[in-house]
């Protein structure tokens, strides 16, 4: 069964639109330099490749791409900058996983008679099983996730305990990389 789309945000990151348009899988995989002397920003957790792929999604839109991908790459010229761009990637892995479980729900709250009923399904089958097995209910920790504050727009989490405005470029340190147009 296909799972509706949810759009990501407008200005989204670029972990959000590799993990939204490519998927999971993709955004799982490094983009590591073809070689340890070129190391740069355009490469790391996820990069050139990602970039690549996602020119060809026309419904990522070209406007919302250049955006996340320039953040994306003057984030990485920096000494912290693959710190924050890991704390993106990982943000991104935890809006996806939000994500499904939404879905998820929503099927099984709002969805056609049928998803309604596999979801009831689905669910009491899952219910028989931990009460057969005197285990505790469980399954409902599943769903613990969405109680918890999501903090997309942070890259560097301690910063934000410092303080009522975060900025976390105030703790990108020294630029290390210098990129120019040919780079990119």
């Amino acid at each position: 069964m296909a799972v509706p789309a949810m759009e990501p945000r407008k200005n989204a990151t670029f972990p959000e639109l590799v993990f939204h348009f490519l998927g999971t899988e993709d955004a799982n995989t490094p983009d590591n330099a073809p070689t340890p002397e070129e190391r740069s920003p355009l490469y790391g957790i996820l990069g050139r490749r990602h970039h690549e792929l996602l020119k060809h999604v026309k419904k990522c839109g070209k406007t919302r791409l250049k955006r996340a991908w320039d953040e994306w790459v003057r984030i990485g010229q920096y000494k912290n900058g693959d710190g924050q761009r890991k704390q993106l990637w990982a943000n991104a892995s935890s809006w996806m996983g939000r994500r499904k479980l939404y879905l998820e729900l929503e099927k099984g709250v709002n969805g056609t008679e049928e998803e309604e009923e596999e979801f009831d399904l689905k669910w009491k089958k899952a219910g028989n099983k931990e009460v057969t097995e005197k285990r505790d209910w469980s399954q409902f920790e599943d769903f613990e996730i969405m109680y918890e504050p999501d903090y997309l727009d942070i890259r560097d989490p301690l910063y934000e305990a410092y303080s009522n405005k975060p900025n976390p470029d105030k703790t990108l340190g020294s630029k290390i990389f210098d990129l120019t147009s040919w780079d990119l």
